[in-house]
């Protein structure tokens, strides 16, 4: 079973490009690195992958996302590269089918959202990133400090 792969599809919902199965990116255009990023490499070699992810995501801050569908070694390569790792995140998996039904909750409101600023910056307090806006994604500010920033399980 592939836990990660509706993490992958959600992600991959927000890209405004195609990917590959080797390489997985994402690219929403949005200033917000949690909205641009690689979440998967499998059977290249990192520096590769790595170049490959600086053409496809250049211009717009991102993140690499590590986790145990991509190749083994990927998170040393990553900082051997000079990657710097934000976080780590635990993987947590139900069948939908077998989940317990949440209690009501009394007064509580749950709206959509049509702000994709909004949104990015209330998805990144949650995941551990920064989530002030950038500058325009041309500008020096809109990169990060170092490429790539590692995230996820490593």
């Amino acid at each position: 079973m592939d836990h990660l792969a509706a993490h992958r599809a959600y992600l991959r919902g927000w890209s405004t490009q195609s990917s590959d199965d080797d390489l997985v990116t994402y690219r929403s255009d949005v200033a917000h690195a949690t909205l641009n990023g690689v979440l998967r490499t499998r059977g290249r070699p990192t520096r590769q992958a790595l170049d490959q992810a600086r053409e496809r995501l250049h211009g717009v801050p991102r993140i690499w996302w590590v986790g145990p569908d991509s190749d083994p070694g990927t998170a040393n390569d990553l900082r051997h590269e000079g990657a710097t790792p934000l976080t780590q995140l635990p993987i947590m998996v139900v069948d939908p089918e077998q989940a317990a039904r949440p209690p009501t909750v009394a007064g509580l409101e749950i709206e959509e959202t049509t702000n994709i600023t909004e949104y990015a910056a209330a998805y990144a307090r949650v995941s551990g990133i920064d989530p002030r806006p950038r500058r325009s994604a041309g500008s020096s500010a809109a990169r990060p400090k170092t490429w790539p920033a590692t995230r996820g399980c490593v």
